[in-house]
């Protein structure tokens, strides 16, 4: 049962994250909450969590995803501690990074992962 509600969860997320990327910040008129990046980053880590539990990965994987999860925790701290354009848009990127790598590669995002795949090696 866990699982399932495990796997609903992470198909919702998935779905509102590719609206998300589908759909042009510009054109957006309802603010965001500041919270906003903080439960996105909740739900990157929980996935994170997720894709460790699979046993999909080895212990370079797993190294390399402890370390981009690292950033990306920073980053949203750093953003919120001391908000600017730049330190938004690290966050929002380090967010994207961690997505990308736990996200399978026949999802929608998945030319984010082969990205954050090239920028690792």
């Amino acid at each position: 049962m866990r699982g399932r509600n495990l796997f609903g969860m992470l198909s919702a997320v998935t779905l509102g994250l590719t609206s998300c990327a589908t759909a042009p910040m510009e054109a957006s008129a309802v603010p965001t909450s500041p919270h906003s990046l903080i439960y996105t980053y909740l739900m990157a880590h929980g996935m994170a969590f997720g894709y460790v539990m699979g046993g999909n990965v080895d212990q370079k994987g797993l190294e390399l995803l402890v370390a981009i999860d690292h950033n990306a925790q920073l980053s949203v701290a750093n953003e919120l501690k001391q908000p600017s354009a730049e330190h938004l848009q690290q966050a929002n990127q380090a967010v994207e990074t961690l997505l990308a790598f736990v996200t399978p590669p026949n999802a929608t995002v998945s030319t984010h992962r082969r990205a954050a795949d090239q920028a690792t090696r």
